[in-house]
């Protein structure tokens, strides 16, 4: 299973998710979901993206490329975030 978050560098203040002050927040939010994860024997791995969609979109087809998966985690920070929403709102 591929797990989708946002890199901790594709952020900036402005972009935080709420209820973030800094940058590290939501990457260390989303190391420990996915240690959860891990520790409860779901197996697969961390795909970190960029913001931009088209870039994420290589990105990610280039971490998948050849393997096949039955399902996908997209963690929160993606929905969350100022810039992607903006971008997905219109």
């Amino acid at each position: 299973m591929p797990a989708i978050d946002i890199r901790a560098d594709a952020f900036t203040p402005d972009d935080l998710p709420p209820g973030f002050a800094t940058v590290e927040e939501p990457a260390a939010q989303s190391d420990r979901g996915w240690a959860a994860l891990q520790a409860a024997g779901i197996d697969g791995e961390m795909c970190y993206i960029g913001m931009d969609p088209d870039e994420a979109e290589a990105e990610l087809r280039r971490q998948v490329a050849g393997q096949s998966f039955g399902v996908a985690l997209i963690g929160g920070g993606i929905g969350m975030s100022r810039r992607t929403r903006s971008c997905s709102s219109g």
